[in-house]
């Protein structure tokens, strides 16, 4: 008898979590258009639609100067017909298709702290992200693109690194009297000021989604550091509150490691879920190991997937449609 009672508690206590224990009420997939994926066949949409995918998150990846946009209207067409809502996505400030813009205006480009424009391997036109100019053109640019394709959301994905060009700096100059090339990358004011720059971005953003006969939604994605708050990793200029009135959704990235607990998921989305109340927060799984293609199992996925549906998670992105192999799809389709 003791021997049987302590199998059962073995099994109550260690067995796997059960995917019919999670439900999620919107599943969303991210998908790199570019040079991994050229285009959202309808093998991919059969196999979203299947699993319950019902918005997709288009972004970008290394393309050429057109980006995806000349596929947009034919993408929106294709996923409008399966019951699916598009996020059109940028990777904003460094994405290849600003390529003509950056060509014909050196003035707005982004330098680097010793004057030098930034070369990246895959982002070579990287533009000022504090420029009021440029929050013009891209805000502009993003929302008629949306509009034009018929889809229902303009998204970014925000990822920038320190800008020292000759506007940063005598901005930053004005407001503060500190240079800003005599300061810590992490000083507070120097990315107090970048993080109001980056407000200043999304409400011209919010504006111009939300004027008009067709107003759209607003969404932002970043990366994630700790759960005290503050500011996100990888020196990127945002800070989430900051954000609050002109992001209708947040998509945070609570990427995590194989190497780290599947709880840390359910923390650091909660970190962002009490920053910004009134504000919908969809966690964003990563179904790979970052930066690898080595996908996670199942039972990885599954034990993050219950870390933030624990947390009060009721909707869910994931990263990204690659990675969707046969063992996690049948996961994504009980979920």
């Amino acid at each position: 008898m003791r021997i049987l009672m302590s199998l059962f508690l073995f099994l109550f206590f260690v067995s796997p979590v059960l995917a019919q224990d999670v439900k999620f009420e919107n599943k969303m997939m991210w998908i790199q258009v570019g040079n991994q994926i050229k285009d959202v066949d309808d093998n991919m949409f059969s196999k979203m639609e299947k699993a319950g995918f019902n918005k997709i998150v288009l972004l970008h990846s290394s393309v050429n100067d057109q980006g995806y946009f000349p596929k947009l209207s034919s993408i929106v067409k294709k996923a409008h017909q399966r019951g699916m809502k598009v996020s059109v996505g940028t990777l904003v400030f460094k994405d290849t298709f600003q390529k003509r813009y950056w060509q014909k205006n050196p003035s707005l480009r982004h330098c680097s702290k010793d004057g030098s424009y930034t070369d990246n391997k895959y982002y070579h036109y990287q533009i000022c992200p504090n420029n009021p100019v440029n929050h013009e053109y891209i805000a502009s640019l993003m929302v008629s693109k949306t509009r034009n394709a018929g889809a229902d959301e303009v998204h970014i994905d925000y990822e920038i690194v320190p800008c020292y060009c000759p506007y940063c700096l005598e901005k930053f100059k004005q407001d503060t009297g500190l240079d800003a090339r005599e300061v810590a990358e992490t000083d507070k004011t120097w990315m107090t000021w970048r993080s109001q720059s980056t407000r200043d971005f999304f409400a011209v953003l919010a504006r111009k989604a939300r004027s008009g006969e067709q107003p759209i939604a607003v969404s932002a994605t970043a990366p994630v550091i700790g759960y005290a708050g503050g500011f996100s990793a990888y020196s990127t200029d945002l800070r989430y509150e900051d954000l609050t009135l002109y992001v209708d959704e947040f998509q945070p990235m609570v990427y995590i490691s194989v190497k780290n607990p599947s709880s840390m998921a359910g923390d650091k989305y909660e970190s962002i879920n009490i920053r910004v109340p009134g504000r919908a927060v969809v966690p964003g799984i990563i179904i790979n190991e970052e930066f690898t293609t080595q996908i996670k199992t199942a039972d990885r996925v599954m034990e993050e997937l219950k870390s933030v549906y624990d947390k009060g998670a009721r909707s869910i992105a994931v990263f990204e449609i690659r990675y969707l192999n046969d063992e996690l799809q049948e996961l994504f389709e009980k979920i």
